[in-house]
């Protein structure tokens, strides 16, 4: 297993994917509301997330979404960040 440094925790407050919720599969994606993740990267303005596959993929720092479902909404909330505080200024005063 490798070493994956850990960057930052974020809470995802928003939608689920509603046919994931109900049959409780893991998809690419799949973001669970009021759920802990961690940050392992920040890249071009995108957030590198470990998510509910186990999986790490890049979710938009401003309004993480699934692209196989954008009327889905959410946010992120920092419960952790680095001493550079890269989570806070990408999430809030970055814009790309």
């Amino acid at each position: 297993m490798k070493n994956i440094k850990i960057i930052g925790r974020l809470k995802y407050i928003g939608d689920e994917n509603f046919f994931s919720k109900i049959y409780n599969t893991r998809i690419y994606g799949d973001l669970k509301n009021n759920r802990v993740y961690n940050c392992i990267g920040i890249e071009d303005g995108m957030l590198r997330i470990i998510d509910e596959s186990g999986e790490d993929y890049l979710y938009n720092s401003k309004a993480p979404i699934n692209p196989f479902y954008p009327e889905l909404k959410g946010r992120w909330e920092i419960l952790e960040d680095n001493e550079k505080q890269e989570l806070y200024i990408t999430i809030f005063t970055k814009f790309y």
